[in-house]
């Protein structure tokens, strides 16, 4: 664990998957190197991943596993292993397929996937998608050497959709790079699916049947909806591989046409604005502040007389003009003495 030069060119999964038992020292020491060379940012997000792996409340981890041991029986043909019915992961780029391919062809089998046979004896994936891919490329490309992959069999009578959906978003959440707009919209359904069964269900306690925060999940829950009611900045988020949800939230939130939240995405990958920048914007559209315009009662406008004739303008009067006023002002003066008799 000393050598750490290999560790440069790994991909960040190879790099979770090859620190997933060191201890403390090992990786303190992984930091430094990386950090010696330049990789400040891998080694905070490869520690980030080992912390979140480590302190999340797996599912599985509560279940029992049967006793992995190097026999057949803990090897499976490929074709056995059927897709997990509620498959989590649904984004994936050939670059992460290769680095896994490169990982098992330098490294062979670290971790075992995760497997559930039913009453039936239907042996079903949970987690491992991504290993379970590239060793099917590894076979179209060299033979049947890669034709067998090393499983954990999990141990449990009933296992229902609700699990395998469950088990796999734990999982592969905490151990591997799933794009977050697939984790976005499993947490959206999985809540909407808990929902059709408790209907009081609160999003605080939707959050502890997965280890996490109200907060967090709620704010994947809002990136899938952003993804299907703003698809078309979803799908250039997606090309840019923006993985912050701080980022999307507050990009997505802005009233401006796609293309100018684009331009923000951009500047940020650039360095030339931070989230917090982006968040501070003011430009949602605003309607123009229009002079709000009192109706006038009969009786405001009797008490605005003075604002018609001021004194500073009735001393200016020609005297014909102050006959006049003084006139209107008395019949003025005898009604207002009127209304006074009547409610005294």
């Amino acid at each position: 664990m000393e050598n750490f030069k290999d560790y440069e060119k790994k991909s960040l999964e190879e790099l979770i998957e090859l620190l997933s038992n060191a201890d403390k020292k090992a990786i303190k020491s992984f930091q430094a190197y990386m950090t010696r060379k330049g990789q400040v940012k891998v080694a905070l997000n490869v520690i980030a991943k080992l912390s979140q792996k480590k302190h999340t409340k797996s599912v599985l981890s509560e279940r029992r596993l049967e006793p992995t041991d190097n026999t057949e029986s803990n090897y499976l043909n490929l074709d056995d292993i059927q897709p997990n019915p509620r498959q989590v992961r649904k984004i994936f780029s050939q670059k992460d397929i290769q680095a896994k391919k490169d990982s098992i062809r330098a490294n062979k089998q670290i971790t075992p996937i995760i497997v559930y046979k039913n009453k039936d004896k239907n042996i079903y994936l949970i987690e491992g998608q991504l290993r379970l891919a590239a060793f099917k490329e590894l076979r179209a490309e060299e033979g049947d050497k890669y034709n067998k992959i090393k499983v954990d069999y999990l141990k449990k009578d009933e296992y229902n959709e609700k699990d395998f959906r469950k088990d796999a978003l734990t999982a592969n959440e905490a151990s591997t790079k799933m794009h977050m707009f697939d984790l976005a919209i499993n947490y959206k359904e999985a809540y909407e699916e808990e929902k059709q069964d408790n209907p009081k269900l609160t999003y605080d306690e939707f959050a502890a049947m997965y280890g996490k925060t109200r907060t967090y999940v709620y704010d994947y829950i809002k990136i899938a909806s952003i993804i299907e009611e703003q698809k078309e900045l979803a799908d250039k988020l997606l090309e840019l591989e923006i993985s912050s949800r701080r980022l999307i939230l507050a990009v997505a939130s802005l009233n401006v046409e796609v293309d100018k939240k684009v331009e923000l995405v951009n500047k940020y990958n650039k360095g030339e604005l931070n989230i917090t920048d982006i968040e501070k914007l003011n430009i949602k559209e605003s309607k123009p502040k229009q002079k709000v315009v009192k109706e006038l009662t009969l009786l405001d406008e009797v008490n605005s007389i003075k604002k018609i004739v001021p004194a500073s303008k009735y001393k200016k009067l020609a005297k014909e003009d102050k006959i006049f006023v003084d006139a209107k002002l008395e019949k003025i003066k005898k009604i207002m003495e009127e209304i006074k008799t009547k409610f005294d």
